[in-house]
């Protein structure tokens, strides 16, 4: 689909991050530019006269964004949506943007397209990524193609859905992929193409004044006890998601000490290799996926750690049910399907 130019009202978030960066006082760089002056240097803008900024947002760096921050950009979606947004992007930082991004997506109503963007290099570098990245934003948000999608990221001249997509080098502007789904999409020139439209998202059926839980993120190593795992409710946390080795295995002392706290809290086992489907029934041995499951621990299916925290935060805030919890992880799970054929 060509899009050249657009009148419909659009409108553009600047969070900060690498795309509003530049040189600070204390060395080094910092997110200090708005949305206008990040606007102001791509060409090729002119042909979207229904583009507004946003005001009044503090750009700041990616890292210190956190869920309160997502919540406050889907209720800012929202009223925009509300008062006549045909689209809206949104710039960050990368280090955090497939989590802000996916947060926002269980969050913000469908129905009117929400791209995020962000860039590799700063403004000052040689080959600086930003304006382009943006200007493929807008024109994906101006097309409508990706309305029923909820939010995408696009950036490289890719389009990818905020469910798969992960930040998978530092420096390099080809830094994001999707392991499982690949693009969705793709710009080139004043051309925007959706090439294939996932089949289900993960959902979280809460609404979005809801306040998050505080739910721990472990990561499994060779040779991990129990000792951590058990100071989580302790500490205070809502829930536990534990990025597992393989299709979702622990180490046997971690096994029965998350079997233990899954007496008192919702337990997630993610995979931390992100291509691919979680296990069910292959492996029996302690702390494989079926002893796990047989002790009651909820597997994320396809969705990576990162993105199973923010989306168990959301359902523990708003007093998800076990069964409810399990549902909303459930949406790719293979037994699923099978279950219905």
């Amino acid at each position: 689909m060509r899009v050249t130019g657009s009148p419909a009202r659009l409108d553009f978030i600047s969070l900060g991050g690498t795309i509003a960066a530049m040189p600070s006082t204390s060395g080094g760089l910092a997110p200090s530019l708005d949305g206008r002056a990040i606007l102001q240097a791509i060409p090729g803008l002119q042909a979207f006269p229904g583009l507004r900024v946003v005001d009044g947002i503090r750009p700041r760096p990616g890292p210190h964004l956190d869920l309160t921050d997502v919540v406050e950009l889907a209720h800012r979606a929202r009223a925009l949506i509300a008062a006549g947004s045909k689209g809206i992007i949104v710039s960050q930082g990368t280090d955090t943007l497939e989590e802000v991004a996916f947060g926002v997506s269980l969050l913000a109503p469908r129905g009117v397209p929400i791209v995020f963007t962000g860039a590799m290099r700063d403004s000052t570098q040689a080959g600086a990524d930003g304006p382009a990245n943006v200007l493929g934003a807008v024109r994906v948000a101006a097309s409508g193609l990706t309305s029923s999608m909820g939010v995408v990221v696009v950036i490289n001249d890719e389009i990818h859905d905020a469910v798969d997509v992960q930040k998978t080098h530092t420096t390099n502007p080809a830094a994001f992929r999707s392991p499982n789904l690949g693009p969705v999409g793709w710009t080139a020139e004043d051309r925007v193409e959706i090439t294939s439209l996932p089949a289900n998202h993960p959902t979280a059926d809460v609404g979005v004044d809801v306040v998050p839980g505080d739910v721990a993120l472990l990561t499994m190593a060779l040779g991990s006890d129990g000792r951590l795992i058990r100071c989580v409710p302790q500490l205070g946390f809502e829930g536990l998601v534990v990025d597992g080795f393989g299709g979702g295995h622990v180490t046997p002392e971690a096994a029965q000490a998350l079997i233990e706290v899954a007496r008192d809290i919702p337990v997630l086992v993610a995979a931390r290799v992100r291509s691919g489907q979680m296990l069910h029934s292959t492996y029996g041995f302690v702390g494989s996926e079926r002893h796990l499951l047989a002790e009651g621990i909820i597997f994320a299916g396809m969705i990576g750690a990162l993105k199973a925290r923010i989306l168990l935060a959301v359902l523990v805030g708003n007093g998800a049910s076990r069964n409810e919890i399990e549902r909303a992880f459930s949406y790719s799970d293979p037994r699923d399907e099978r279950s219905e054929a």
